[in-house]
């Protein structure tokens, strides 16, 4: 089933430096989800279930890279979500462990589909 979107900026909010260097809650503009390559809607093809919170998210969408990334504390769990990969896998295909006790913030792919750059809450990645 599809989820339709938000129309009008007023559910989104981001944070600005005020004049002493504070963050205060600024309004999206009313237009800013207008647009021909702004999503109208969207539909979940899979569950994927991490085991704790997730705090960044990578997708790997050109072949033979159909994976998701998923960051949390102390790993990334990496998932097969290939049209063929069975709908009832709850576990990942990989997790790899990196930053110890920390939450992982990024997980971007790069271009290639074969290097991911993890980044967190601590001062150096092993």
């Amino acid at each position: 089933s599809s989820t339709s979107l938000p129309s009008s900026g007023k559910t989104y909010s981001f944070c600005q430096p005020g004049p002493n260097n504070d963050f205060v809650p600024t309004q999206f503009p009313a237009d800013c989800n207008l647009g021909p390559k702004i999503p109208k809607s969207a539909k979940a093809v899979q569950t994927l279930h991490h085991g704790e919170v997730v705090c960044a998210v990578a997708i790997g969408h050109s072949w033979p890279n159909r994976h998701a990334y998923t960051g949390g504390k102390g790993c990334v769990k990496v998932w097969d979500i290939s049209p063929n990969a069975p709908q009832s896998s709850k576990d990942p295909v990989y997790s790899i462990e990196c930053l110890k006790d920390n939450y992982i913030r990024v997980c971007k792919l790069l271009p290639d589909g074969r290097q991911l750059l993890v980044s967190g809450e601590a001062p150096t990645i092993t």
